[in-house]
Parts: C-alpha cells; sequence; structure tokens
C-alpha cells in the first residue's frame, strides 16, 4: 500500500500506520528469562529444559543453543527432547573446542533460545569474549532467550562468595 493513496497527495494515515507496526515488530528487542541459583548443582539447568518443554508444549518454537547436562541423566532425558542446535568446532591448540554457534541461532530464528551458563568464556576466535555478549547480540535481534546463572558469577558478590565458601571466581 502507497502513503501517498489520497487524491489530495498527503500520505495515508492508515499505510503509515502499518508501516510503522511493521518496523516495529522487526526491531523488537527478545525477552530474557534468567534461572539463578546460589551454587553448581542446585538445577537451574534442568528448570530452564523444563520450562523449554513446557513451551514447546504451548506450540512455541524452542530451540536449546547449548547446554551442559555434566552427566546427569535426568537433565540429558530433558535435553534429549528437544530441538538442539548442532554446536561449532573451534581448533585451538591441539583439541577441537565445541561452543554455541551464534551465527546458527541468528540464521535459525527460534522463538525461544536456552543458553545454559551465561558467565561461560567463549573459546578464542569466538565473535565474542562472553556468552553475554552473545545473548546481548540475539536479544537485539528479536530472539528470546532462557539462561542459567549462579551468584557467584555476578561481580558485586565475589567477595562475599569467597568469603563465605573460601572459594575465589
Amino acid at each position: 500500500m502507497s502513503t501517498e493513496d489520497r487524491e489530495d497527495g498527503r500520505p495515508d494515515p492508515d499505510a503509515l500506520l502499518a508501516q510503522v507496526q511493521l518496523e516495529e515488530q522487526t526491531c523488537q528487542r527478545g525477552r530474557f528469562k534468567v534461572f539463578f541459583g546460589a551454587a553448581p548443582g542446585v538445577g537451574k539447568t534442568y528448570a530452564m529444559l523444563r520450562y523449554g518443554q513446557q513451551e514447546m508444549a504451548k506450540g512455541v518454537d524452542v530451540l536449546v543453543g547449548i547446554v551442559e547436562t555434566h552427566q546427569r541423566s535426568e537433565t540429558q532425558a530433558l535435553a534429549d527432547a528437544l530441538p538442539v542446535l548442532p554446536r561449532m568446532h573451534i581448533p585451538y591448540k591441539n583439541v577441537v573446542l565445541e561452543e554455541f554457534d551464534l551465527d546458527a541461532a541468528l540464521a535459525r530464528r527460534p522463538s525461544l533460545l536456552l543458553l545454559d551458563e551465561l558467565a561461560h568464556s567463549n573459546a578464542p576466535g569466538s565473535r565474542h569474549k562472553k556468552r553475554w555478549q552473545d545473548l546481548e547480540e540475539l536479544l537485539d535481534a528479536g530472539l528470546s532467550v532462557a539462561t542459567t546463572v549462579n551468584v557467584q558469577h555476578l561481580e558485586s558478590v565475589h567477595e562475599v562468595v569467597r568469603q563465605i565458601t573460601g572459594v575465589q571466581v
């Protein structure tokens, strides 16, 4: 529809509104959900995968971007029930590292992407140094993301965690 459909040469207000609404839809930032835990092993990844299954049951296009099951069979079973994005292989020194494939996720454009371990440092050669930077790019592209994070990975509480646990993060 042309924005100058009126006989007097002025733009059609309905056409202008439709154009603005279309631009807003294509520029909309994705939604962000965090599964937050007090320590490793408390069930964040499990809860995130359960959430993904619940959303998929509602008809949402869910994709596991990356998940670390840590050989927990119950968590692996949940992950196996969801579509999974193949990992990117990055040669580094004498090994090949498996990482989240940001470009493949952006190309696939799921409605909800599950991205485990937000505080993860990406392998050398990745576009971003940290996974949270991958997350920012995904959200900016309009993808909604669910992720996991432990309290000790928040910079503002490093010292408190060290005092309580004796572990420097």
